[in-house]
Parts: structure tokens; C-alpha cells; sequence
């Protein structure tokens, strides 16, 4: 089976921290016997007086571990004025000229989009045009966040869900969320990320070492987190509860590893509440290197205000470490509250200044969730298992899609005759 998949988040070579598990189940997917190829379009901002005039620029293709991938940038105006409404049209168009030029090499069986919005939204009408079935997958924001933005794209967004052959989600609670904006033609798919859990694993070396190398403190416990620091991430909100849990626990500290707009306000107000000595911004890391980091710490925490199902909850877990996490999107469907970790309330300070009280405070609480998250990553969240999933629904979408055409075609023979 021949595969495109389409994607604006893929691994880059220039950038090794940038949607890396896309990749991992690209390459996972193949090794069970698909052919995969990779077109990833890529918003560049013209000036005004350009934006009727400027095409899709040259596309740029290479090699990652194997994987075909074409990087190809597209004209999008700025998000405002009469001109942003010509964002979708040119996505659209930059994602045909691609196709075509692609489907002369290779002729693949079934495209998969991945963001409802605007990436299967604009892919609608081109599987259409080649004959080919669309699996679009839903992600997280383009669930909870993007549709409530405007109408227009509620309405986009609705249109992938109802007009794809097949659609997924990578959580159970995104697929519920999907059905308030949409009737998919059949049932919603739950298709979980998954994490290599033999470079996610317990570390060899000390955690000592591991701080040492990396500028940490060597006592007290540590607290880390993973994230695009954005508000939505709830940085703020951990920001307080950490700062509540210090006065009890004088050596504990915090590292917030990955960059976003919000950092530098962060880390104003971390120097403002006199704790730079114990909050670390070290910033964005190459993907390999985040286990260290991990490793590292004692605690896991994720504060987001939404999510579809985090990878790096899966990473951590792998890490052997517990979470201590907001119930938000699939979050729940990986941490089991008070078995590989504890889930709190998003957006509140106090239960999460409760919860990580909780596990800086007992260490032998920290080894049983930990022990318990290592396991339930290896036994349930195994690239394997992720890509065994999605090859099978590749297989029933192309199935149903052929099996519907063969329909369509002797209808028309019937009505001609």
C-alpha cells in the first residue's frame, strides 16, 4: 500500500526538535510493509502588494531515515483584511500543483491528512479530483480551539469530519469532541500516539551525573516539564502552585524545557517572585536529548489547558517517571489518577499545588507511580501497536472507498440503461 501522508508538523533535518512522532510512526508504518511518502506545506508570510501576484515557491525534497519527505512553502496573507480569506484557496493550490507532480512518481493508494483544518479541509476536493480515499486525523487544537475561532472555519472543519472516506482522532475524548461539530460517515477511529520506549527509558547513569552535565541543581527534588511555553500551557498556573510547594520544600526546583512566546514573560515574573535560583528556562532541545531531561527530574508535569493526547506524557511515563497532570483531552486515557500519577483540575491552582505537594513530599509514592507509569508506556503506548492500528484502518478506508465506487459506478450504469 502506497501512502501519502500530509502534514504542516513533520521532522525537519534543520530542526530536530520539530514533530518528530509524526515521523516515528511514518517509519513504523513502513517497516510493517507500507510505502510512505511525506508532503509537508509550510505557510510563508509576502508583503500586501505580493500576495496576488506570488505562487508556491520550489519545493524542497529529501531523505529522513529513509522517509520521502517534500517540503514545499506556501503564499499565506496575514489573518486579517480582505486578504486572509485567500489562505485557504492558496494552501489548496500549492497542495495540487504537489499532488500532481508527486502522482507522476508515485501513485499512491490513499491520502492521510493530518489537522482537520486547514489540512484535509483543503485536501477534500483534490481526493476527490485524483480518485483517491481520504483519511483525515484530528490532533487536539483543531478539535477544541480552531473551530471556535470563526464560522468559517467551523464550517471547514465540519466538512472534513462529515466529507472524509474515514476520520480519526488520537484520543477518545477528541473523538467525542469531534461528534459535537460533525456526523463522520463512520465511526471515529482512536488511533494513539505512540513512544519509542527504548530511547524513553530509566537512565543508566545517575540522576546526579545527568544534573551535573545539564546545569541543574544536584539535591532536592526536581520537577520538570516539556512544553511550547505559550499560556495556554498553563506556565502561569504552575508557576504559582511551584511557588507554594517551595515554601515546604525549600530544595525543590523546576525546569521548563521549550521555547514559545510566553518565555520571556515567564521569566520575568520568575525573577520577580525571586525564585530564578530554582526555576530553570534552559529552552528548546533536540528531540534526543529530552530524556536526559527527564531523566534528570523526579516529577513530570503537564499544566495545559487543552490537549489532544500529549506525547511527551507518553515520554515521561517511559522515563519511569510519575505525572502529575491537568485532565484535559486524552491526558486521562494515559495517566491513571493515582496508579501511574495524578490528574488534577486544569486551570486551578490549588490542586495542583496539592497533587505535586504529594509527590515531592514522598519519595516511595514517586517509585510506585513511576514503576507503574514505565510499565503502562511499554505494554500500551509501543510505536508497534500505534502504526499496527493505522495500517489496518488504511486498509479499510481504501476497502470501503473501492467498494463504494464499484456502487457508484453500477448506479450510473443502471440509470443510463
Amino acid at each position: 500500500m502506497k501512502v501519502l501522508l500530509v502534514s504542516d508538523m513533520y521532522a525537519r533535518p534543520d530542526r530536530a526538535i520539530s514533530a518528530t512522532f509524526f515521523h516515528r510512526q511514518a517509519l513504523e508504518v513502513t517497516r510493517l510493509g507500507a510505502e510512505v511518502r511525506v508532503l509537508c506545506p509550510l505557510p510563508a508570510f509576502p508583503r500586501p502588494s505580493e500576495i496576488g501576484r506570488i505562487g508556491p515557491s520550489a519545493a524542497l525534497r529529501y531523505d529522513l531515515d529513509g522517509i520521502d519527505v517534500t517540503r514545499v512553502t506556501f503564499p499565506k496573507p496575514l489573518p486579517f483584511g480582505p486578504a486572509a480569506r485567500m489562505g485557504g484557496y492558496l494552501l489548496e493550490r500549492t497542495l495540487r500543483r504537489q499532488i500532481e507532480v508527486i502522482r507522476q512518481g508515485f501513485d499512491f493508494d490513499l491520502l492521510h491528512g493530518i489537522r482537520l483544518f486547514p489540512i484535509v479541509s483543503s485536501l477534500l476536493p483534490i481526493a476527490a479530483e485524483v480518485g483517491r480515499p481520504l483519511l483525515g486525523l484530528a490532533m487536539g487544537a483543531d478539535v477544541h480551539t480552531h473551530p471556535y475561532r470563526s464560522r468559517g472555519i467551523r464550517r471547514l472543519t465540519r466538512r472534513a469530519i462529515e466529507r472524509s472516506d474515514r476520520v480519526a482522532a488520537v484520543s477518545r475524548a477528541l473523538a467525542r469532541e469531534m461528534l459535537e461539530l460533525g456526523e463522520p460517515r463512520r465511526a471515529i477511529r482512536t488511533i494513539y500516539n505512540g513512544v519509542d520506549t527504548k530511547e524513553f527509558a530509566p537512565a543508566v547513569e545517575p540522576k546526579s551525573t545527568l544534573r551535573a552535565e545539564l546545569g541543574l541543581p544536584a539535591r532536592g527534588p526536581g520537577i520538570c516539564t516539556v512544553c511550547r511555553v505559550e499560556k495556554e500551557k498553563g506556565l502561569r498556573e504552575l508557576g504559582d502552585a511551584f511557588e507554594r510547594v517551595s515554601v515546604f520544600h525549600p530544595e525543590a526546583w523546576l525546569v521548563v524545557v521549550g521555547d514559545g512566546s510566553y518565555r520571556s514573560e515567564f521569566k520575568r515574573w520568575v525573577e520577580s517572585r525571586g525564585l530564578a535560583s530554582r526555576v530553570f528556562l534552559p529552552g528548546a532541545c533536540p528531540h534526543g536529548e529530552i530524556p536526559r531531561w527527564l531523566n534528570a527530574a523526579d516529577v513530570f508535569v503537564l499544566a495545559s489547558h487543552n490537549e489532544g493526547l500529549p506525547n511527551v506524557v507518553l515520554e515521561a511515563m517511559a522515563c519511569g517517571l510519575p505525572v502529575v497532570a491537568t485532565d484535559v483531552g486524552g491526558t486521562g486515557e494515559a495517566v491513571i489518577d493515582g496508579r501511574t500519577g495524578l490528574l488534577v483540575t486544569a486551570t486551578e491552582v490549588e490542586p495542583l499545588t496539592r497533587s505535586l505537594e504529594r509527590v515531592v513530599a514522598d519519595s516511595t509514592l514517586r517509585e510506585r507511580l513511576g514503576a507503574a507509569s514505565r510499565a503502562r508506556a511499554v505494554e500500551t503506548f509501543g510505536w508497534r501497536g500505534s502504526a499496527e492500528s493505522l495500517i489496518e484502518l488504511y486498509q479499510e478506508t481504501v476497502v470501503d472507498h473501492r467498494s463504494r465506487a464499484q456502487e457508484q459506478a453500477v448506479a450510473r450504469r443502471e440509470d443510463r440503461s
